[in-house]
This record gives structure tokens, C-alpha cells and sequence, in this order.
């Protein structure tokens, strides 16, 4: 009766622990953890990825994104120099691209023919 006891008490420590532990471990996205910028040969990538500190997504940024005629490479390209750092003051670069996206999307709307 005891040993079971100690059984289960030493598989309960055991879950309780890596429980704890797994909150140490963090995933991050291989878009953000290789380098896909410093081999893409398109200047606004290169220059958006050698630019030092927090890197904000503006209009000529997000027209890049969405222009048909930019390779797919090179626009992941772009959001990997883009990164993930976020400041807390100012909108992350998700949301700042759908909010674009919407006005955008919105005022094409708003224009057409009906």
C-alpha cells in the first residue's frame, strides 16, 4: 500500500515538474528565426533588414506586400526583416497591415460603379 503510494506521489511530482518547466520553453516561428532577408536581393528588404532597432510597416512596405507582382520569396523576405519586436506603444505590425488592408478594401468599395 505504501509503495503504491510513493508511486503515485513520485508520478505526480514528475507531470507537476515538467508542467512547470514547460513554461520556460518557447516557440518561435522559423519565419523569424532564419534570415530569409540577407539573401533576398531586393533592396527594400535589405535596407528594411539592416535597419537597427523596431521596424514599423509603412506605406511603401505595405505595397510591397501586396503587390502581385513581387515574389512570393521575397515578400516573406520583408516580414522576416520586418521581425517581431514590439515596443507596447505603438500597434503591432499585424494589425496596423489589416487595418490598412480594410480602409483600403473599404474605399475600393466605396468607388465602385454600382
Amino acid at each position: 500500500m505504501v509503495m503504491r503510494f510513493l508511486k503515485i506521489i513520485k508520478h505526480r511530482v514528475f507531470i507537476f515538474i515538467l508542467f512547470v518547466y514547460s513554461f520556460n520553453c518557447a516557440a518561435d516561428s522559423p519565419l523569424t528565426s532564419v534570415l530569409f532577408w540577407d539573401i533576398s536581393d531586393n533592396s527594400l528588404v535589405q535596407k528594411t533588414g539592416c535597419f537597427n532597432g523596431v521596424k514599423r510597416l509603412n506605406n511603401k512596405t505595405f505595397n510591397f506586400l501586396v503587390n502581385p507582382e513581387i515574389a512570393v520569396f521575397h515578400k516573406i523576405a520583408l516580414v522576416n526583416a520586418l521581425g517581431w519586436e514590439f515596443d507596447g506603444e505603438t500597434p503591432r505590425n499585424s494589425k496596423v497591415f489589416l487595418d490598412v488592408l480594410k480602409k483600403r478594401s473599404l474605399k475600393l468599395l466605396n468607388n465602385m460603379p454600382v
